[in-house]
Formats: C-alpha cells, structure tokens, sequence
C-alpha cells in the first residue's frame, strides 16, 4: 500500500448502524430546546428510543413538570400548543387533576392553568353535589360524552342522594349534549345549570393530584444515563456494567427503587444559604467515585420553586481496577419569554472541583 493509498483508507468514513437513531437528546424536546445542549449521535437504537418516548410522555404530561411547562409557556417539539395535561391521560396515566374552591361557589370544580400564566379556568365537567354537600366533579370531554361511558362514570359515584347537579364550565353546544345524555339516563338536573367559563384570576389555594407510574421515572432515568454516558471520560453506556439500567429504561425491568429515588432537600448546598436562580432550570450532575455510577436531577428549580431532586444509581463495581473519581454538572437555563426564539433556553456548565460554583445565569 502507497502512501496516498494509506492517507486516503484514514479518510474514509466508519459504517453507521441504521438501527441507531441519528441524534438523541438528553433533555426531552418538549422540555424545551436548549443552547449548548449536546446530542447522542449514532448511540440510541431506534427502538430504544421510540419506547422511551411513551415514558417522556409522562415525564412530561402527567408529572409536576406539567405543571411548570405551562406555567412557563413552555411549547415544545411540534412549535404549537398540545393535548393539555388536563384533558386526558397521557402513556397510561394522568389526566392532572386540579381542584379549587371556585370563587362565588360553595364547592370545588376541575381546573386548568392557562399556558404562560398563573392562571387558572374551569374545566366542562359535570358536578354532583350529595345532599350531605359533598361533590364529585366528572370531566366533560369528547372521550366520555356517550351514554354507556357517562354512566359507569355516575355509577361509581358514592354521594348521599338526592344529588343536585351543575353543568360547570360548558360550552353551549357542550350543554345540549351533557342535558341529553343526562335525560337519557333519568337524571334530571332541574333549574341548578350554572355556566361560568371565564378565567380565575384571583388567588385561590388550589390541591393539585398527579398521577404517574414506572415509565414517570424510567424517564428519569433515561435522561441521567444519556447526560453521564455523553460527558463521562471512561464509559460510553456499552459497557456491560450498564445492562441492568439500560433494560429498566427500555423494558421497565427490576424495582424503581434500585435505580432511583425522591429526595428532599438542596441538590446543590449552597441553595441551602438562600441563594436562588434568578430563572427556572434543570440541574443534571454525573459522578463516579467508589466504585458507584450516579447521577442527581432536579427539574424546573427557579426563584420560587425547590422540587424534590433524584438521586439516580446507575451502575455500581463497573470495574475491578481504580479510576479517578469525576463529577461533572450543568444547569439548563430558561430564558425570559420575550427572550425565546430560537431556544428556550441554555445550558451552563457548573463548576465541581470541590464544590458547585454557578454560572454567571444566577
């Protein structure tokens, strides 16, 4: 072999597996798009990642990360407004279930945030109100709007009776609909229809439900695997010590706890000493050292928020030999909305010789 002949067998391109997906994020898109924020190119199988897509789903439909997406007007992938967390389930789980004591009523019905607000409004439902004055609320959507499903819906309804009925929050065409299903049924809910869809915009205290499964932190864990894996000097998430991981983030294998955990208190101890982000964001921080792969997450951590974080295990005696410890930690920044165009936001690395130093976003 020549000299020219060599150079140019060096410049040839390494074969890529089709089955691999071009690009993976570590942050789930619909969490925002971040600048800085590296990708997996070519070391996600395609499979792997279409199933990892029903567990974000959750991660970020059905948990209190939901709520702060909306909150924050956060969009997302589609560049338009999706299904509301409210509405249905999502992966299996959910809808959100936010109830408040509606102002000028005497009892709780469902509501939803309207994006980029604090704000909230009613939902359609229909809401029984037992002669003890307890109330059930039933929400009012395409889904449900059919006899046989509104019934089983009435049916496990357990309020003392007679019950007094309201339409709340409906849309005349909405009403008809509900009135007729109702009729059908033998209900008749008299003179008590109550219409009022407009925005509450006083404070109200609110008691908010979430309901998620084991794809909720499948998902999590999803997302400190890809973070370590992409910034860790010694593996690349091949090795065989991250089988056991790899099969609970794509099958749902072994207990949650053995992979992670919810945690009270500061993921980052200088927060301790009040010292906050002056916008929301998401800590993700990798380590090895003793011998145990892990990595810590908290989403949407801001001013006025201190969620619990996660505490991930991601391998443990990945080898027989020493290696010196690493850690690395980055945190994702939002941008104010008015600064939103291309990204919603960036990603700052974090200092950790000896302690978190933040960067200049805080």
């Amino acid at each position: 072999m020549t000299t020219g002949q060599l150079s140019r067998f060096f410049l040839l391109a390494p074969s890529v597996d089709r089955d691999l997906q071009r690009k993976a994020h570590i942050v789930p898109l619909n969490m925002g798009s971040f600048k800085n924020q590296p990708t997996l190119k070519y070391r996600v199988c395609k499979k792997c990642d279409r199933e990892i897509g029903k567990c974000e789903e959750q991660l970020i439909k059905c948990g209190p990360e939901a709520l702060f997406r909306i909150i924050l007007g956060i969009i997302g992938r589609s560049g338009s407004t999706s299904t509301s967390p409210f509405h249905r389930k999502h992966a299996g789980s959910g809808p959100i279930e936010c109830k408040v004591k509606y102002p000028n009523t005497d009892y709780e019905v469902l509501v939803e945030l309207i994006p980029g607000t604090g704000e909230f409004q009613p939902l359609s439902q229909i809401v029984l109100i037992g002669s003890d004055g307890q109330c059930e609320q039933i929400l009012f959507t395409d889904k449900n709007a059919t006899s046989r499903i509104l019934k089983e819906r009435i049916s496990s309804i357990k309020l003392v009776k007679p019950w007094k009925i309201w339409l709340f929050g409906m849309l005349e065409e909405e009403q008809e609909i509900a009135l007729n299903l109702l009729k059908a049924e033998g209900i008749n809910i008299g003179e008590e229809l109550k219409e009022n869809i407009q925005p509450c915009n006083e404070p109200v205290e609110s008691i908010t439900t979430v309901q998620v499964d084991k794809k909720y932190f499948r998902a999590v864990v999803k997302v400190s695997f890809h973070y370590f894996i992409n910034y860790s000097e010694y593996f690349s998430g091949s090795e065989p010590t991250f089988e056991a991981v790899r099969r609970f983030i794509r099958y749902g294998e072994g207990e949650i706890d053995c992979f992670v955990r919810q945690r009270r208190g500061n993921l980052v101890r200088e927060l301790s000493k009040n010292f906050r982000p002056k916008y929301y964001g998401h800590f993700l921080i990798g380590s090895f050292c003793r011998n145990i792969i892990h990595g810590k997450v908290q989403f949407f951590i801001g001013h006025d928020s201190d969620p619990p974080y996660f505490e991930v295990i991601l391998a443990r005696n990945p080898f027989s030999i020493s290696l010196p410890p690493e850690t690395f930690g980055h945190f994702y920044v939002y941008f104010s909305p008015d600064k939103r165009k291309q990204y919603d936001g960036k990603m700052e690395k974090l200092g950790v010789s000896q302690r978190i130093i933040f960067p200049s976003c805080f």
